[in-house]
């Protein structure tokens, strides 16, 4: 008997520190987030954290390398450090695309009296880009992309969708707390 206490207290306290840790986490998280959207927000820019910034595709210029839909996570960073070849992203300068972060691949990499500069091409585009890009537009290159997890903030992006959502989690959530309840009524009669 003293051996089933001592195992149950020791359950407790391992639920209770993973419970505790997990809440931590979730709400560090929440913090990084809220930060990274108000500064972007005030510097009318996509939100970073620890240099990355995050984007979901929304053309298919770059099919099928980066494809409609996915999310892609960008490492900030300076337009040297671009070279032939890579996915790099920037802001556009002219035409339906202004203002717009723009994935392409980087075609050719020059010098003029301006500076550095890109010469940039969907992959999927029968012709380079017009506008060269410059350092004041550049925002980083690619270092992954996720489909999936495209999918799934493009589907909570929908305030429909996020309340679904959550009430479905609270479902589960209830049924969870019944379901234990049940379990521990189950083996207090054992």
């Amino acid at each position: 008997m003293n051996v089933d206490i001592n195992k149950k207290s020791k359950l407790k306290k391992i639920y209770a520190i993973f419970s505790n840790v997990f809440l931590v986490t979730v709400a560090a998280i929440a913090v990084l987030a809220v930060t990274s959207a108000v500064r972007a927000e005030i510097t009318n820019s996509a939100p970073s954290i620890f240099g990355y910034s995050f984007s979901i595709v929304v053309s298919g210029s770059m099919e099928p390398q980066i494809k409609t839909g996915e999310l892609i996570c960008v490492k900030n960073s300076d337009i040297s450090s671009a070279t032939e070849g890579d996915c790099v992203v920037f802001i556009g300068k002219t035409g339906a695309a202004a203002g717009e972060r723009i994935v392409h691949e980087v075609i050719e990499k020059g010098t003029d009296e301006n500076g550095v500069y890109l010469v940039t091409k969907g992959v999927n585009n029968p012709v380079a880009d017009e506008d060269l890009v410059r350092a004041d537009d550049f925002v980083g290159k690619t270092v992954w992309q996720s489909m999936v997890l495209g999918r799934i903030i493009t589907f909570l992006g929908s305030m429909e969708n996020a309340a679904i959502l959550i009430m479905a989690l609270v479902v589960i959530m209830i049924s969870l707390k019944c379901l234990i309840k049940y379990a521990k009524a189950a083996n207090a009669e054992s």
